[in-house]
């Protein structure tokens, strides 16, 4: 089993998560961590970063963030968080499903990214 931690600007862990690879085509059905953020970039451009631990999390963490009603839910979930939808954030999701298609998606970690300092030209 694989452990995973999220960890703050400050050092502080936010967040624990284990995951154990069952291997892309079992025939188990299976949780993994997707992971995706937008950040700022050199020149006045953003750059997007998705991240998963298999492939179902990878291709889902290109796809949700292509998804309107994906987008919807995390607008929802940043207005009740921080009262507006930031520039700049990180979310992490827990993906579930069997071989190669995910078939749910669960919302585990939101945060603002708005604060991180742009690259240096």
């Amino acid at each position: 089993v694989n452990r995973y931690f999220i960890v703050d600007a400050k050092g502080d862990t936010v967040l624990r998560l284990s995951y154990k690879d069952p291997g892309t085509m079992s025939e188990v059905y299976r949780d993994e961590y997707a992971y995706a953020a937008k950040i700022p970039g050199p020149e006045n451009n953003v750059v997007y970063l998705f991240f998963g631990m298999d492939y179902n999390s990878r291709v889902s963490s290109v796809r949700k963030m292509l998804d309107d009603s994906f987008l919807q839910e995390l607008r929802g979930l940043a207005e009740k968080k921080f009262g507006h939808f930031p520039r700049y954030f990180e979310v992490l999701w827990k993906v579930g499903g069997y071989k190669e298609a995910a078939y749910k998606h669960e919302i585990i970690y939101f945060n603002t990214l708005e604060n991180s300092p742009a690259p240096k030209q």
